[in-house]
């Protein structure tokens, strides 16, 4: 549901992506912080690393979302509230 709401894809890099904003939105737990180890293969990644981060902190916290709360409302509806914020990260 996370790829769909935040427009993740499910390739390896954008999973990494996903995890880091999810980090930043207050994610902590081992499912997530596991995962971004694997940053030290992509070094092409590095230059995104804080930006992904910075998004999670300014989107609405995600973790709250829950499929059965939201399953009769429109996906526009859910990525306006949870999608990843528009933001310049400087």
């Amino acid at each position: 549901m996370k790829h769909i709401v935040l427009g993740y894809d499910m390739t390896e890099a954008d999973e990494l992506r996903m995890q880091l904003y999810m980090i930043g939105n207050g994610n902590r737990s081992p499912f997530c912080l596991i995962p971004t180890m694997s940053i030290l293969f992509y070094p092409s990644l590095w230059p995104e690393m804080i930006y992904h981060f910075k998004l999670g902190k300014a989107g609405h916290p995600i973790t709250s979302l829950r499929l059965s709360a939201c399953r009769h409302l429109p996906l526009s509806e859910i990525r306006a509230v949870y999608g990843r914020p528009d933001i310049k990260v400087t």
